[in-house]
């Protein structure tokens, strides 16, 4: 493995006084970073003993500007997926700029995401041809696990309501699901924000109530399997739209079976995280395996519709089990502590 040398340096510690020891950090690093003699270093004890330096006033008065420029041919999902990815970086001034005017779509559009989609974000500045928004750089009131929560009861709801709007037949129902996505949408972008921006050294592990850089890659993987399961509710909304008469009662009774089997293992995936309950995650993923051949009657249908819900209900326990694999591999060093202790109790 190649390895640059210039980011490696072995300093030995001087003791100076009674209670303080010191360390020379080599001057290039300090004059790359922009720190001047006289500021603060912000120090952190890390979970693995490692200790972390951050200048702190990256946590003060941060300005994190970013200039999209554009053209007015560009398209405005072109536009759009470059203005999103500026927001999940950790920017929080970002400004559209065209040399000409901004059509009108293309403002339709910048307006209708930030509203609809980018959480913690307003148009502070507009002209004929620039917007430029400001986004918070957290909001006080909703950390990661409380973002996470709500992704989950709107998940919830979206799956609830789209199978009752199956039984009913409710057209109006399924396109309210449809429009729900958005906001599962808002949700995942900030925790993806949030989670960049702590792996980056903007946001504090402990801050997060993280106590290791492997919490996000699990916290990011759970919110993604979150995400998916809003989007199969989606698609089965979408598909019945296409259904033009009422299910029968038999293959509604089959979909509904399933479809609380599914929510169960959603429910009780999501509960052994923030319980941190490794035995409750355990129970989740064997469920999931005997569901395996559930309803094979629907999945051999020649209605193509009726597949892609079976499909859909199907995939909620497949994402579920991925959830309970991530709760066991973020909680299992603490499960062995924990089991170390009882035994040294007898």
């Amino acid at each position: 493995m190649n390895e640059n040398r210039e980011d490696r340096e072995i300093r030995k510690i001087q003791f100076t006084g009674k209670s303080s020891y010191t360390l020379n950090i080599p001057k290039k690093w300090i004059e790359a970073l922009g720190i001047k003699a006289g500021e603060s270093l912000l120090l952190l004890k890390q979970s693995d003993n490692s200790i972390l330096l951050i200048p702190s006033k990256r946590f003060t008065n941060k300005t994190f500007e970013a200039i999209l420029k554009i053209e007015r041919e560009d398209k405005e999902e072109s536009v759009i997926r470059k203005l999103i990815s500026l927001y999940l970086i950790g920017y929080n001034y970002i400004k559209i700029l065209s040399k000409d005017r901004l059509t009108i779509s293309q403002k339709q559009s910048i307006k209708e995401t930030v509203r609809r989609r980018l959480m913690g974000t307003e148009i502070i500045e507009e002209s004929l041809n620039s917007i430029t928004l400001q986004v918070l750089f957290k909001l006080p009131e909703l950390d990661i696990k409380d973002a996470l929560k709500r992704m989950h009861l709107i998940a919830l709801s979206m799956h609830r309501n789209v199978l009752l709007a199956l039984e009913e037949l409710n057209y109006d129902l399924a396109k309210d699901v449809i429009a729900m996505d958005d906001e599962v949408d808002r949700f995942n972008f900030y925790i993806i924000r949030q989670l960049k921006m702590t792996l980056n050294g903007d946001i504090p592990l402990k801050e997060m109530g993280f106590s290791s850089p492997r919490d996000c890659l699990g916290y990011r993987i759970i919110a993604k399997s979150i995400e998916r399961i809003a989007d199969h509710s989606v698609k089965i909304a979408n598909s019945l739209l296409q259904i033009k008469e009422k299910l029968n009662y038999g293959i509604l009774l089959d979909l509904k079976r399933l479809s609380d089997l599914s929510l169960k293992n959603f429910e009780d995936s999501m509960l052994s995280l923030f319980k941190r309950d490794l035995n409750l995650a355990d129970e989740v993923i064997n469920r999931v395996k005997n569901l395996h051949g559930y309803g094979f009657e629907i999945k051999d249908s020649r209605n193509s519709n009726l597949v892609l819900i079976y499909e859909g209900i199907r995939r909620i326990s497949e994402y579920s089990s991925d959830i309970a694999e991530i709760v066991i591999n973020l909680g299992i060093e603490e499960f062995i502590k924990k089991d170390i202790i009882l035994t040294k109790t007898f």
